[in-house]
């Protein structure tokens, strides 16, 4: 294992870890031929490696993996162009184990259920995103109409309104502008405060702090999890799917 460059652990439990893998993984959690007692009686000749019952569906994956590799490695197939390299076979193992995903089952269900969690997660960093704009825009319309207000009543006031206009024409405009916009988005109701608007935004911006860092974390573990079925698959000979970075694009 070491020679493979496998970074071993002794202690209660003999472990190995990967290069590139975060924690060790004990060999006793693949299964009962892989522990220290075990793998030791194989090397002196005293037991041989016992095969598990094909009903237990909780190593069925596992299972399943092992026999592929091992198929496509005796039949001559090129299998590190298949899949990256054999550590990158183990690291998927490692990643089944310390995720308890024990069924090809559980694999799609985990994928599934990231992919719900990720979408969920981008739709509510829109929805505060556009509201965000909204009341953007509210404020800008607000302080427009109340800051010009007073040029626009002296010219209703006029009594020689074009030269008014000529003179105070960009004015006039925005105002209007800004009134035309209040009145579609007031819709008969009172028009909110800046004060409220600015309290409104000031959670919404957290808000969308925290929806980002989730957006974020999100789409690494998504892109990971449909890493690690893309090796199932490929081991598996299992029919490739859409990829998952362009549907997040």
């Amino acid at each position: 294992m070491q020679k493979n460059g496998y970074e071993v652990k002794q202690g209660n439990y003999i472990s190995f870890r990967a290069e590139g893998q975060e924690r060790f993984t004990r060999s006793k959690t693949i299964g009962a031929n892989y522990t220290e007692e075990a793998i030791a009686e194989r090397i002196a000749g005293k037991r041989t490696r016992k095969q598990p019952r094909r009903n237990d569906k909780r190593i069925s994956l596992l299972i399943d993996i092992q026999n592929n590799i091992k198929a496509q490695q005796s039949g001559g197939y090129e299998y590190c162009a298949k899949i990256n390299n054999l550590q990158q076979a183990s690291k998927t193992i490692n990643f089944l184990t310390e995720n308890g995903i024990h069924t090809y089952e559980d694999l799609v269900a985990r994928v599934d259920e990231m992919s719900r969690k990720f979408t969920e997660t981008t739709d509510n960093l829109k929805s505060v995103e556009k509201r965000i704009e909204e009341i953007n825009m509210l404020k800008k319309n607000i302080r427009t109409y109340k800051s010009l207000r007073p040029i626009y009543t002296e010219y209703r006031k006029s009594r020689n309104k074009d030269d008014f206009e000529r003179e105070h024409r960009r004015e006039i405009i925005l105002f209007e502008t800004a009134r035309k916009y209040l009145s579609s988005v007031q819709n008969g109701g009172k028009l909110p405060s800046l004060e409220s608007l600015n309290a409104e935004l000031a959670e919404l911006s957290k808000r969308k702090q925290q929806l980002y860092a989730e957006y974020r974390k999100s789409k690494k573990a998504l892109l990971e999890m449909d890493i690690i079925k893309a090796n199932v698959d490929t081991i598996l000979d299992v029919p490739k799917r859409h990829n998952r970075e362009q549907e997040i694009e």
